[in-house]
């Protein structure tokens, strides 16, 4: 079940890059954000809910939510590093296409989660 909201909350997600990637107008601009804001609230809980039900014990949780923070925070640090010389080299749909690309293979990769309790 958690996989499925995964898969719908990805594709909210990816359906945003056309609206915010190519503006033809500034209310352009704050649907397409509007749509990926949702999108984005919605996957953090389904993530973090999916992180819950995989972990191996609840003695332990504490420690393994303080490791899959660690994991995701790399991206989260280099991107705002790495953005202005994508954005230079594809423009702002290409930044846009980029993550949606990656969230598709986010999504992807959580239909691999085959023990949840």
């Amino acid at each position: 079940m958690v996989a499925i909201w995964n898969g719908r909350s990805s594709s909210v997600i990816g359906s945003s890059p056309d609206h915010a990637g190519s503006p033809r107008s500034r209310s352009i601009i704050f649907v397409g954000e509007l749509v990926l804001g949702a999108g984005l609230g919605a996957f953090f809980a389904v993530e973090l809910a999916l992180i819950a039900d995989v972990l191996p014990s609840a003695e332990t949780a504490g420690k393994d939510l303080g490791v899959a923070n660690l994991a995701q925070s790399p991206s989260q640090s280099l991107i705002p590093v790495a953005a202005p010389a994508l954005i230079a080299s594809f423009g702002y749909l290409g930044l846009f296409l980029g993550g949606a690309v990656f969230g598709v293979l986010g999504a992807i990769s959580v239909t691999r989660v085959q023990k949840v309790r």
